[in-house]
């Protein structure tokens, strides 16, 4: 079995309430020097600004020589995520810290993140080693469930009470990058809920799957400057941003 390798190389992807998710279908963003990048809208951090949850953009590379690839992310949040006490905003935080959840990649084919993790369909990768994943280490995982913890983190319950939370903050709509919030693919988690009701929360962390392969996180002297195109400097526009460059 080939290693599935991946290494982060500018912070990590996912919000405080969803992990990115690709979808087979389709192949968004754009092309760079064999990186495909998205971007994300600048105003869609949880306060309604630029401050610690923002997220810029992601990149993808398949390196195919070294049989490894590549993700990078562009955001304010550490890997290890923010120290926040107890609460924020009144509600809970079970450990006191809110970070990143884990990273999914959907190749099931079925159009739709539900029927995916209903099936176990997910790829998921765990790349902090402090989040509330159910993982049992950090690596690649096939045959993955996720679940919620957004109770946990006083993050929004699903893209639904993201989007409200955002407009009436700021006017704005909310984006996933390249989707739409209320894209199809989303279903029921764009759908009105509230914190009892879990059912259309959003799945953020792997639950289980079966382990197969591991992860890098590489230093800023060991990434070659031809793995980085400029395209991607882009994305970094944020003094608080956590890339390596």
């Amino acid at each position: 079995m080939n290693i599935f390798k991946t290494a982060i190389l500018f912070g990590a992807t996912a919000t405080i309430f969803l992990a990115a998710t690709a979808k087979q279908t389709a192949v968004a963003g754009t092309l760079t020097l064999g990186w495909n990048y998205t971007k994300d809208a600048e105003h869609n951090d949880s306060l309604g600004g630029v401050e610690h949850y923002e997220i810029y953009g992601m990149a993808v590379k398949d390196d195919l020589a070294a049989n490894t690839i590549w993700v990078a992310i562009s955001a304010n949040l550490p890997v290890t995520g923010i120290n926040t006490g107890a609460t924020v905003n009144g509600m809970p935080v079970s450990n006191g810290n809110i970070g990143w959840g884990d990273l999914f990649f959907d190749f099931s084919g079925k159009n739709s993140y539900q029927s995916a993790n209903d099936t176990n369909s997910l790829f998921g990768i765990r790349f902090a080693p402090n989040n509330d994943s159910k993982a049992p280490s950090t690596g690649v995982y096939s045959g993955v469930k996720a679940t919620s913890v957004v109770t946990e983190n006083a993050g929004w319950w699903n893209l639904h009470n993201h989007h409200a939370g955002l407009k009436k903050k700021t006017g704005l709509e909310a984006g996933m990058g390249d989707l739409a919030w209320n894209d199809p693919y989303y279903g029921i988690y764009t759908t009105p809920t509230t914190f009892d009701r879990s059912s259309n929360h959003i799945p953020n962390i792997i639950a289980s799957g079966k382990k197969v392969g591991d992860i890098t996180i590489p230093h800023s002297a060991d990434i070659r400057s031809d793995l980085i195109s400029k395209e991607f400097r882009i994305l970094k526009t944020s003094n608080n941003c956590s890339a390596i460059i």
